[in-house]
């Protein structure tokens, strides 16, 4: 049984590389990061620094989250990508978002459990694709720990 820790490894891994081969379909120069804790990046699409987050949508605030470590990084990246995967709300499909640099408007959140959270409305963003490629998404229900 895989950790917690290791789910989530794998879910950002395999956002990232649907985001590489979405790109690469429409004729993109993709580079991903060697670099497992590259701070800048975790990729370059046609020479811009692209950032991945692949994550469930937090429904009741229908925003995307990242934590304060990962803030900085969100803004500064030219490209900013969050993949929704599959919930109870949404359970065959995938989608991409892509946030344009004026519109990374993150909310400071503290849960109920304490914790501080950024979230990023999800109306925010631009949906770039659905995908309901049933492989896809029983491989991200797989590395979900909800």
């Amino acid at each position: 049984m895989l950790s917690i820790q290791e789910l989530k490894y794998k879910t950002g891994d395999l956002g990232e590389r649907i985001i590489a081969r979405f790109f690469r379909e429409k004729g993109c120069i993709v580079e991903e990061s060697l670099n497992l804790f590259d701070r800048k990046k975790d990729m370059i699409i046609d020479t811009k620094n692209c950032e991945v987050k692949t994550q469930q949508l937090w429904h009741m605030e229908n925003a995307f989250t990242v934590k304060y470590n990962q803030l900085q990084k969100c803004h500064e990246v030219d490209r900013l990508f969050f993949i929704e995967t599959p919930s109870k709300y949404n359970k065959n499909t995938v989608i991409i978002y892509e946030f344009d640099k004026d519109n990374r408007n993150f909310l400071k959140k503290t849960t109920k459990d304490g914790r501080i959270m950024y979230l990023l409305k999800r109306n925010l963003g631009k949906k770039l694709t659905e995908i309901n490629d049933p492989i896809i998404v029983n491989q991200f229900n797989e590395y979900s720990s909800s």
